[in-house]
């Protein structure tokens, strides 16, 4: 059996997981080690949308490359990245895991390619110089920083499916509950702490903020790499038809995956909500178009964060107690009565005064709704699908989410090119953004009712099981868990 320590009986209660014990100081250790992992990944996942979002506007880039850039192209990887490192990672066996060493290889031209980010206009620059052709030195450096971002997401796409799969290997279940909650807490500071402090430089120090989100990221994860042990894992799943190789793989991987209705309701709604990140990837601007500065929204969105912090253990509390899924659906109402405040911004045209207090307003009231949501969010993922196929069903949800915000990525960039012509103020069009979260939070709820319904004809939180697997083979979480 591996052991992170040793387990006298004077260190008091031990934990396990598989072959894995901890002592209580040693699960401490391997909590500070996974969270501040979260912390620096997600301060370098806010880092890189943000600064391409405002720089690629700055340049003059038209709206299209921004969706091609923040939506489409992640939207490609997850799709095919992630459903392949997923797949492979869960039956990968090696002396150091199954998880560590897809880290661990990601993680160093990941922090390659963040330093490239952050070089994009000197390497346009030398290029434009190189090539001596007509194309403008924009139009280059746009270029680049569309092919660095396609190199860092392929990366990125791994390390984002399996660190999460992480936790399942090495968080003793009796604990995974509040890890969660601290997990989604030390994410969400992690973006206060980027919004606050360094979103107003976005533009002018972009070389800079790249690079701490670079050394930050890599110093990290390497450490956790290291210091985190995974134990021993039986021998991989057999594939159905019986056989190993490549096909068989995606064979098993589609059969399972997207034979039954039930999961198709899951897969919809949680992609409907995620085509309103399309959105966000024009918020900056949407709020610079209502009067609200770079460094307004960073501080606004950095106190948003905060209070969503304080709120997220509580709100995952009402989420053990009442079922993830329903409160995702009651999070979810909120959202779609709040989304509509946004569109006053269509009509009106407030002083700069009433614009910010607007806008403080309006994320105030957003913030406990999306606390909620994200509180419940990830509990829900553990409680409706198989668990012992949870990584392929995550990247199966990847899969299909994905495929909507390649389009959805392109269609809301073109759309508002062409409101941009529409209406003479450019950055007018970004006012109508609030719509499109509108359409999809609405959508996403419908899909999340039928999603509830059928759960409750399958037992509930009394006796539900996952559909397409028989209860001696897949354990019954609604029961162990009441």
């Amino acid at each position: 059996m591996k052991s992170p320590t040793s387990t006298s009986a004077h260190d008091g209660k031990v934990f396990q997981v598989g072959t894995l014990t901890y002592t209580k100081a040693a699960l401490f250790s391997l909590f500070a080690w996974l969270l501040w992992g979260d912390f620096c990944f997600v301060l370098m996942e806010a880092a890189a949308p943000a600064v391409l979002q405002v720089n690629l506007n700055e340049m003059g880039a038209p709206n299209w490359v921004l969706g091609l850039a923040l939506s489409t192209i992640p939207g490609i990887l997850n799709m095919t990245v992630c459903p392949a490192s997923s797949f492979w990672s869960d039956r990968f066996r090696s002396r150091w895991g199954r998880r560590i060493p897809f880290l661990f290889l990601a993680t160093i031209p990941l922090t390659l390619f963040l330093v490239l980010l952050g070089f994009s206009r000197q390497i346009g620059a030398l290029l434009h110089g190189a090539l001596n052709g007509g194309i403008s030195q924009t139009a280059v450096i746009i270029g680049v920083v569309v092919v660095l971002v396609f190199g860092f997401q392929v990366f990125n796409m791994v390390v984002a499916s399996v660190y999460y799969y992480l936790f399942n290997d090495v968080v003793p279940a009796e604990v995974l509950a509040r890890f969660m909650s601290i997990f989604r807490i030390v994410g969400v500071l992690s973006g206060a702490v980027f919004n606050w402090f360094f979103l107003k430089y976005a533009v002018s120090h972009m070389t800079e903020v790249f690079l701490i989100a670079a050394g930050l990221y890599a110093t990290a994860f390497l450490l956790m790499c290291w210091k985190v042990k995974e134990g021993e894992y039986p021998p991989p799943p057999v594939h159905p038809d019986g056989g190993s190789g490549f096909i068989s793989g995606i064979k098993t991987f589609f059969t399972e995956s997207f034979s039954i209705r039930f999961y198709w309701l899951f897969f919809l709604a949680n992609t409907c909500f995620a085509l309103t990140s399309v959105a966000g990837g024009f918020s900056l601007l949407q709020a610079r178009s209502i009067g609200v500065d770079l460094d307004f929204f960073g501080k606004t969105a950095a106190v948003a964060g905060i209070v969503s912090a304080v709120l997220m253990y509580p709100a995952g509390i009402i989420s053990d107690r009442l079922h993830p899924l329903r409160v995702l659906m009651w999070a979810t109402i909120a959202l779609l009565i709040i989304q509509p405040l946004w569109l006053v911004f269509l009509f009106y045209d407030f002083s700069p005064a009433v614009s910010h207090g607007l806008f403080v307003a309006i994320t105030a009231v957003s913030a406990p709704a999306m606390a909620l949501y994200l509180a419940a969010e990830l509990p829900m993922y553990m409680r409706i699908l198989p668990k012992s196929r949870y990584g392929q069903f995550c990247s199966a949800n990847a899969m299909v989410r994905s495929f909507a915000i390649i389009f959805g990525g392109l269609l809301i960039g073109f759309a508002l090119d062409r409101l941009a012509v529409v209406f003479p103020t450019k950055d007018y069009c970004y006012r109508f953004i609030p719509l499109w979260s509108l359409v999809f939070i609405g959508a996403s709820l419908f899909f999340l009712r039928r999603l509830y319904s059928e759960w409750m004809k399958r037992g509930g939180a009394t006796s539900y099981h996952p559909p397409g697997f028989e209860p001696k083979d897949e354990p019954d979480a609604e029961a162990a868990s009441t």
